[in-house]
């Protein structure tokens, strides 16, 4: 999950972030413990696509207590949604929304 993020995060904001910044967040927002935790937090859900024997991309799901504004259990918060480069633009973003809504 740490190698995709990083992966992820970076490829899409690289061009807009500095190269110390992004290797400060990419360190600090996805290192083992802040995912660790991210993961044993009942109220978040993550959700991995897999396209043959290969991770596409994930989805991160905030409820209650894991929102980054508590707007009541009614409502969720989708934090994440990420795909490897080579599998964006073939529709896989609405699969990995259809898991969850």
């Amino acid at each position: 999950m740490q190698a995709i993020s990083r992966e992820t995060f970076k490829a899409t904001f690289d061009a807009y972030t500095a190269t110390n910044d992004m290797d400060k967040f990419l360190e600090t927002n996805y290192s083992d413990e802040k995912l660790r935790q991210e993961l044993n937090n009942a109220d978040s859900k993550f959700f991995f696509l897999q396209v043959g024997p290969e991770i596409a991309g994930y989805l991160k799901v905030n409820q209650a207590s894991a929102q980054s504004e508590n707007l009541g259990s009614d409502h969720f918060e989708l934090e994440r949604i990420y795909l490897r480069q080579k599998f964006q633009h073939q529709g896989l973003g609405k699969v990995l929304c259809k898991k969850w809504i």
